[in-house]
């Protein structure tokens, strides 16, 4: 059987919707949208704007704005202007970022260990 790539984007979609329900909403933790977007700045470094992340992660460009304006506040993601742009940045971990993802990761695979 051959799948459309529709089918193939309905699917990743159904698994990021099931990895969402499954991570352990904790107070004062990431969301899951949080945290899977600060994943994806930690995995893909150069691959760092608004617009990849929404492409990458499968979300709406609104949530990826939501999320990097809490994560922000937070002190977890850094913005660096892009140079002859204005309306551009990348978007970097910060040292409590990464902090952060790795005792979310770990409280994540507690359960199962």
């Amino acid at each position: 059987m051959e799948l459309e790539w529709t089918d193939v984007m309905h699917y990743q979609q159904q698994m990021q919707r099931l990895i969402r329900l499954l991570l352990p909403q904790k107070p004062g933790r990431l969301t899951a949208s949080e945290w899977e977007l600060l994943s994806w700045l930690y995995l893909k470094p150069g691959q760092n704007r608004p617009m990849q992340l929404s492409q990458c992660s499968g979300m709406k460009k609104e949530a990826v704005s939501r999320c990097l304006k809490s994560l922000s506040e937070k002190g977890y993601i850094a913005k660096q202007p892009q140079p002859g742009d204005e309306r551009s940045y990348c978007l970097s971990l910060t040292e409590l970022g990464l902090e952060e993802l790795k005792n979310q990761c770990e409280a994540n695979l507690d359960p199962l260990l």
